[in-house]
């Protein structure tokens, strides 16, 4: 022991060497300590990242799952509206067909027509029933077999009168 004491006074140099060395070597350990340290972190946080991940996916696709059976259920319900809005439509054009054949005594389904039209002409200067007494009639008469008012081959009316 007395040997290595007097080494060390001997040689001061080597002496400071190693020291630098055994300091150099504590840096590194506790840098290496440090790092290890950080992985570990960082894999916890990874582990929690990866479970992050699946609960995303699954949430995605029970979205996924639910939005397609939504967009079924809103198809679905979107068709029985239009058929309810189509057979609304076809009753309403069958009674208005019903009501304008079978009304007034008349029957379009087999061609017979019970009710009689009056085909007779009044007589231009004649005034309708509503017209009030003294003023001049302005509505033409229709006769069968003539053209309408206003059609070609129709004569002209009269200066002052107009068609309704």
């Amino acid at each position: 022991m007395q040997r290595q004491m007097q080494y060390c006074m001997e040689h001061p140099e080597e002496i400071s060497k190693m020291a630098n060395v055994q300091r150099k070597v504590d840096e590194v350990k506790g840098i290496m300590m440090q790092n290890v340290e950080q992985v570990l972190v960082r894999g916890e946080r990874l582990d929690v990242l990866v479970d992050r991940t699946d609960d995303l996916r699954d949430q995605a696709q029970k979205f996924q799952r639910q939005g397609t059976q939504l967009r079924k259920k809103m198809w679905w319900q979107n068709f029985r509206m239009q058929i309810i809005v189509v057979g609304v439509v076809l009753l309403l054009i069958v009674v208005v067909f019903l009501l304008a054949c079978f009304t007034g005594g008349r029957n379009c389904v087999n061609g017979n027509h019970s009710s009689a039209v009056a085909a007779a002409p009044a007589s231009p200067s004649s005034a309708p029933a509503w017209a009030a007494p003294g003023v001049p009639s302005t509505t033409s008469t229709l006769v069968p077999g003539e053209p309408m008012p206003g059609q070609p081959g129709a004569t002209p009316t009269p200066a002052g009168h107009k068609l309704l």
